[in-house]
């Protein structure tokens, strides 16, 4: 509606225009053929005058003077008004200027011609040899009253009438058929968002076009593949935090109704037992609260000059155990002190998450090597370790939240699959970032990524 309205406007006040044009155009065209008209006319009287020598072959002859009128008309008749092409511009000689047109004599004493001049007029002098014997009077043309001139413009009227209605009507047309090729694409989206709305996160549109509303389509695509990415991830969240809580809290109830039954004694042992149950619940909820302030920004920093070898060197000595335990080598690089603005506690958190996995999951008699490197603008902490390795599709995702490969790094090794996202929540936050990778000796890489002072990302 909008782009018809404003084509019948425009079409309408072009033909206004046009119209308005013509009636001036084709009024001035007259004006100019009258006056040559007159030129021809006076050519002519100076000419009986001189031959007749004063105004008397006019006087009380009417007939000599329409007739010297008739052929001055028709002699300054233009070759393009010619009475071969009558349906376009009408003969001069129906203009009928002896309705306002006089002779006067040189005291402008009537001789010929209307005796009344109204309005405006054109005057023409009428010499012979060095004396002005008469003057020629022509009343200026204001409208059109005679038939032809009147049937011309009724005929151009009429075309223009025509062009206005084709115009709107082929506007109308065009406007018809954009609105379904817009409105089709938006009805589409609009039936496709109220879905989404409702809950339907599988609908889907079709991208076939290659204009602004195939990339419409192709965003909303990916905004609903998001979503029910989302959803899934959040419906797997909810089952893995009430599994990892199920755990403990199983434990914590046989072991209770054990020693109420009877069944068992409470001993140091059964105390030690359920302890480690409710250990394993507070860090599991202290991890969900850490990743939930990580999530809103909320998490706390103090920032200090810090040596990173001595922080992971700490970290790593204080494993050393649990690695040979574990049957594991757990070795350590360092070549620089490589001095960074971090947060010592947060930092030593994320060594401790990297160290801890390659502990759980690396197989036995394997190897664990931990290295800080660094150049002018980072420092970079490096923890790998041998068989088994991780696939390219699930390293992608090992910092997802609850995420664990579904292999020999699994469950039964404990944990909740919370540690990596949390350390990335950090490291993100110090600036710098986390990756995984293949590792050389057989297992997985995680690199750490730091700049050297906090805010500055890399």
């Amino acid at each position: 509606m909008a782009l018809l309205t404003a084509i019948t406007v425009v079409a309408t006040g072009m033909v206004m225009l046009a119209r308005w044009q013509l009636n001036e155009g084709f009024l001035s065209y007259i004006r100019d053929v009258e006056q040559q008209q007159l030129e021809s006319l006076a050519t002519r009287l100076e000419q009986r005058f001189e031959e007749h020598g004063s105004w008397n072959f006019l006087q009380r002859n009417p007939r000599m003077w329409r007739r010297l009128v008739r052929e001055s008309i028709h002699s300054a008749i233009r070759p393009s008004v010619s009475h071969d092409n009558p349906g376009r511009t009408p003969p001069p000689g129906e203009f009928r200027l002896h309705r306002r047109l006089s002779l006067l004599d040189h005291q402008r004493h009537w001789i010929a011609g209307s005796r009344r001049t109204q309005g405006q007029a054109s005057v023409r002098e009428i010499v012979v040899g060095a004396d002005t014997v008469g003057w020629l009077q022509l009343a200026q043309l204001n409208r059109l009253r005679d038939r032809p001139e009147l049937s011309f413009l009724g005929q151009q009227r009429g075309l223009l009438v025509w062009i206005l209605v084709l115009t709107v009507a082929t506007a109308a047309l065009t406007a018809f058929l954009l609105s379904r090729y817009f409105i089709s694409p938006i009805r589409a989206l609009k039936d496709a968002t109220d879905k989404l709305a409702s809950g339907d996160l599988e609908k889907r549109i079709a991208t076939n076009r290659t204009d602004e509303f195939g990339e419409l389509a192709r965003d909303f695509n990916r905004l609903a593949e998001s979503l029910e990415r989302n959803q899934q991830m959040r419906r797997q969240w909810i089952m893995d935090i009430a599994h990892e809580l199920r755990t403990p809290l199983t434990v914590l109830k046989a072991e209770i109704e054990a020693v109420q039954d009877g069944v068992r004694t409470l001993t140091s042992q059964t105390s030690a037992s359920l302890n480690n149950e409710v250990t394993r619940l507070i860090g599991l909820v202290e991890d969900l609260s850490l990743l939930s302030n990580a999530d809103q920004g909320n998490l706390d920093f103090e920032f200090h000059e810090t040596s990173l070898a001595e922080l992971v060197s700490d970290v790593v000595n204080h494993h050393q155990n649990r690695a040979s335990t574990a049957g594991l080598t757990l070795a350590l690089k360092a070549d620089q002190p490589c001095r960074a603005v971090v947060d010592s506690s947060r930092i030593k958190q994320v060594v401790t998450n990297l160290i801890d996995n390659a502990i759980k999951y690396t197989s036995r008699s394997g190897t664990i090597q931990v290295r800080v490197q660094s150049d002018s603008k980072v420092c970079f902490i490096i923890v790998e370790d041998s068989f088994p390795g991780v696939s390219t599709e699930d390293r992608e995702r090992l910092f997802d939240r609850l995420f664990r490969v579904d292999n020999s790094r699994n469950r039964s090794t404990g944990g909740a699959g919370i540690g990596l996202s949390i350390s990335k929540s950090i490291i993100e936050a110090h600036g710098g970032s986390i990756t995984a990778a293949p590792s050389g000796l057989g297992g997985l890489m995680i690199r750490v990524t730091l700049p050297l002072q906090p805010g500055k990302q890399i």
